[in-house]
């Protein structure tokens, strides 16, 4: 298998800290899996600096969102607008997850959080990538923690109100961590295995590694 089957672009754009080491296990992991991988911090590197796509096979974004009124920031929308909404269905693997304090509906029902995160990508950008998900949020409530005193209070409210209906405990001064990191790995795998295997070409049945254009077995374009 060439190199450009093997190639992964991870991306990420994070807002208290914690998406970013989503990134980091994501990368790590699909590495260990036999891929290549490129790294991008969205909100460090300046958009003239972001990379196209094209000599990518995979495609991850992961971001957080701006408080309770959207579900993405703006950095990760600007991004599949411009960069992978173009290449949505020529022979890419496409996978777009979240993980902030504001999703905090995925502490209790992380099905119904994945749905909802669905939806919004599908209205915004009017296609469903191969993987989405909804990874549950960090609730840092400790000294460290980079939500502003404002938004910590409300958060620490709603944690209450939360550990009241489902009887969860929370570290009210603490790190509350509701990342699903098995889920995390499973979808490195999938993601790896979609992107080996490849499609099946449609005159023949044949199947096609990822980023080659015409079937090997029947000259069909895929």
């Amino acid at each position: 298998m060439n190199e450009l089957n093997h190639k992964v672009l991870v991306t990420f754009s994070d807002n208290y800290g914690h998406v970013s080491e989503i990134a980091d296990n994501m990368s790590r992991k699909l590495i260990d899996l036999g891929l290549t991988v490129d790294t991008i911090d969205l909100e460090r590197t300046k958009q003239k600096r972001w990379p196209t796509i094209n000599d990518f096979n995979g495609v991850i974004l992961i971001s957080g969102q701006n408080k309770m009124w959207t579900f993405w920031n703006k950095k990760a929308k600007k991004f599949v607008t411009f960069y992978v909404s173009p290449f949505e269905g020529k022979n890419k693997v496409i996978g777009f997850f979240r993980s902030d304090p504001w999703a905090y509906q995925g502490i209790s029902d992380p099905v119904k959080a994945k749905e909802k995160f669905g939806k919004n990508i599908l209205k915004s950008f009017n296609f469903i990538p191969d993987f989405y998900d909804d990874f549950g949020p960090v609730l840092d409530f400790s000294r460290k923690s980079k939500l502003k005193h404002d938004d910590r209070s409300s958060l620490k409210g709603i944690a209450k109100e939360i550990g009241k209906k489902t009887g969860l405990e929370f570290e009210y001064k603490g790190f509350n961590d509701f990342r699903d990191w098995n889920r995390i790995e499973e979808i490195c795998d999938e993601f790896a295995e979609k992107l080996q295997k490849g499609n099946s070409c449609s005159s023949c049945g044949n199947i096609i590694q990822k980023g080659i254009e015409f079937c090997t077995n029947c000259g069909n374009k895929m």
